[in-house]
């Protein structure tokens, strides 16, 4: 869709700036479409994923600016040292459907999941270019008779020759499949000597899982199914994948706190519904919520449109005003925080004590996912002036990421309610 430039800001922080091709930025459908996807892909949680930071369809030419993640690809990785070892690829295999989770409830589709797009920094895998390749796939400039995406990691119905065939969440999930089975074994489910003969494959032929075992291989097969009724969905992925009875089920986190973070953050806020059988969406996330106790921070966010599942019993604890936390700079020791917000009002306090700052934070804009506050310190040599965003990930806990103005680094927090 365009050319990716490492670009740094004012403060030196790294980004990733995409810029749209010029052909594309004269189509007057393209940019509304490139819009609504940017709309949904920053109200993904970045959870193994690269936060969307800044974009305008409306500049030429149109460009997105996304979180730097700075870790090779999993291709790369393959390509150099081979097959993951049994507990990596089961991180692996968590981490990318951890991310498929956070993305799936924003109620955005990857549609383009692939080894190249899985990222290893580290800490945790990051996924990247979700959703917004619909916005070029949409385009009528894009011709009926051509293929956008990776052959070898598309799933059957993606080669429907009927116009306009939708794309569902549970494409991701068989992408998810052929990921996870070049990681384990070194090669493709479907690999075939050409494009042609892989689609031929894909769509007739049972998958290749040689390499593969266990547990993790009956999951990758119900990925690959021909039918996309017979695929789990990304929560239930992650349910498998910690449960799964092996030697490297939930036990594989154990020394992988950023990703037992993420797997935290995303099990919390996406709950299991067991078949009939759809996790709950991003659009009951709101609910789930305040069911939590956590409504009140989230006053003046969306309705869900879907019927919401019934709030916990009244016993659930009632909100706190009170969050502590250890700041981790990137430059830097952890430092602790204490961010004070009542719950009927906009504005707190937040307080740094071992570095004897404070001052006050407001509340800029709320949605289902997130919280976007501005922070201005009164007392101390701290920054004078930052952003904060909080993601609830749980009744009592929540993420807090921090960037002072300038960007000069960046700061999170595990929030735990007092």
């Amino acid at each position: 869709m365009g050319t990716v430039y490492l670009a740094t800001d004012a403060g030196g922080r790294r980004v990733a700036v995409k810029v749209v091709r010029g052909h594309l930025a004269a189509d007057p459908e393209f940019a509304l479409r490139f819009r609504r996807e940017i709309d949904g892909a920053r109200q993904v949680p970045p959870f193994c994923t690269a936060e969307v930071l800044d974009a305008d369809p409306d500049h030429v030419p149109p460009y997105l600016v996304v979180e730097y993640v700075d870790g090779p690809s999993l291709a790369d990785v393959i390509e150099r040292d081979g097959p993951l070892t049994a507990s990596n690829l089961h991180a692996l295999a968590i981490g990318v459907a951890t991310a498929l989770t956070a993305i799936h409830g924003a109620g955005v589709i990857h549609r383009d999941l692939k080894p190249r797009n899985v990222l290893l920094p580290p800490g945790s895998p990051k996924v990247i270019d979700f959703g917004i390749a619909h916005a070029v796939r949409s385009s009528r400039l894009t011709a009926e008779n051509q293929l956008v995406g990776t052959v070898g990691y598309m799933a059957p119905e993606r080669f429907d020759p009927r116009p306009g065939a939708p794309v569902e969440p549970s494409a991701d999930i068989f992408s998810w499949g052929a990921v996870v089975t070049l990681a384990g074994t070194g090669h493709e489910p479907f690999s075939a000597p050409t494009p042609m003969a892989t689609a031929a494959r894909i769509v007739t032929e049972e998958p290749n899982l040689d390499g593969l075992h266990g547990a993790l291989r009956d999951l990758v097969a119900e990925a690959l199914a021909k039918d996309p009724a017979g695929r789990p969905t990304a929560r239930e992925l992650l349910d498998r994948l910690l449960h799964s009875g092996t030697e490297h089920g939930a036990t594989v986190l154990l020394d992988k706190p950023d990703l037992r973070a993420a797997v935290d953050g995303v099990t919390w806020r996406y709950p299991v519904r067991r078949r009939r059988g759809r996790w709950i969406g991003a659009a009951a996330a709101a609910v789930l919520l305040a069911g939590a106790g956590v409504v009140p921070l989230l006053k003046g966010s969306e309705q869900p449109r879907a019927t919401p599942a019934p709030p916990p019993a009244a016993s659930s604890p009632p909100p706190a005003a009170e969050w502590i936390g250890e700041l981790k700079q990137s430059f830097g020791s952890a430092q602790p925080v204490h961010l004070r917000l009542a719950p009927e009002e906009d504005q707190g306090t937040i307080r740094y004590p071992r570095l004897g700052c404070s001052g006050t934070v407001r509340v800029t804009s709320r949605t289902s996912e997130k919280i976007v506050l501005v922070e201005r310190i009164d007392t101390g040599t701290c920054s004078p002036r930052g952003d904060i965003v909080l993601w609830p990930t749980g009744p009592d806990t929540m993420l807090l990421d921090y960037t002072p103005a300038g960007g000069r680094y960046t700061a999170r927090a595990s929030m735990t309610r007092n």
